[in-house]
């Protein structure tokens, strides 16, 4: 790896890691506030729901603990949104991008060679959506012991689901940037990253209530996404670890294999 292309990629990328910073902090001060009131209305406020979405809420994490109203924040469309941004704008322009600006050929004229280029591609990812989700952890922290209602796991909890986010969330990012190895415009990588988280939520939300949904639910990324437990301090299968890890180091393969091996033509 080149400890100069993972610096330029975090510095070039720095605004928006800042307004991702802002933005998931904001997010969870203004979500986590509105906690005392749910928790007092709680029991009418899902009784005026309608039954489909009382259904929905209900499969996704119990709505009487902290955890679970914090899980619902964790995995809310706009949560989700922020926390995968940054692997899907590197992931697009690393490859794809720097070859739509004619910088690529630039970089790899240096003795740089395309293996190590793209590890350090991969390492920018996984550095940078670990700034973004530790932030989003500190956020959700400060919430949880501002309102005097830790979550029951602590600090580890907080930790466990740093750590699903970001094999979840870099999983996304690995399959945009293997995309990315292997088209020349950074749109094509960005629609493909973007089409897949969509799909993801999609069938996480309504797995609960659509029969169809139910049945491919494990195909979803999202599905290994467990912050309730994680904070609660519930033991997640060890297997929902490994298959967002093995989705990550398949697409880093594919696309290591891809970006090797292609005429680049710049």
């Amino acid at each position: 790896m080149s400890m100069a292309v993972i610096k330029r990629a975090l510095l070039d990328g720095r605004g928006l890691l800042v307004g991702l910073s802002i933005g998931l902090t904001l997010f969870a001060a203004m979500t986590m506030a509105f906690y005392p009131s749910f928790k007092d209305q709680g029991e009418i406020m899902m009784k005026a729901m309608p039954s489909f979405f009382r259904q929905m809420v209900a499969a996704r994490a119990p709505w009487n603990t902290i955890e679970g109203f914090a899980s619902w924040e964790y995995t809310h469309p706009l949560c989700i949104a922020l926390c995968v941004s940054w692997a899907v704008s590197i992931s697009s322009r690393s490859i794809a991008g720097a070859i739509e600006q004619g910088t690529l050929g630039l970089v790899l004229s240096a003795p740089l060679s395309r293996t190590r280029y793209f590890l350090s591609c991969a390492a920018a990812l996984f550095a940078g959506e670990t700034i973004v989700l530790l932030g989003t952890a500190v956020a959700f922290g400060a919430a949880f012991y501002a309102l005097g209602t830790p979550p029951r796991a602590g600090v580890l909890g907080l930790g466990n689901a740093l750590l699903q986010g970001l094999l979840v969330y870099g999983a996304f990012g690995s399959i945009t940037l293997a995309v990315s190895a292997w088209v020349s415009e950074a749109g094509k990588a960005t629609l493909t990253g973007i089409g897949l988280i969509i799909a993801s939520v999609f069938v996480n939300l309504f797995a609960a209530v659509v029969k169809p949904f139910k049945q491919i639910e494990t195909a979803s990324l999202l599905y290994y996404y467990h912050p309730y437990e994680a904070l609660r301090g519930i033991e997640t299968p060890f297997w929902h670890y490994l298959v967002p890890l093995g989705v990550i180091l398949a697409a880093l393969f594919v696309g290591w294999r891809g970006f090797s091996r292609r005429d680049l033509a710049i």
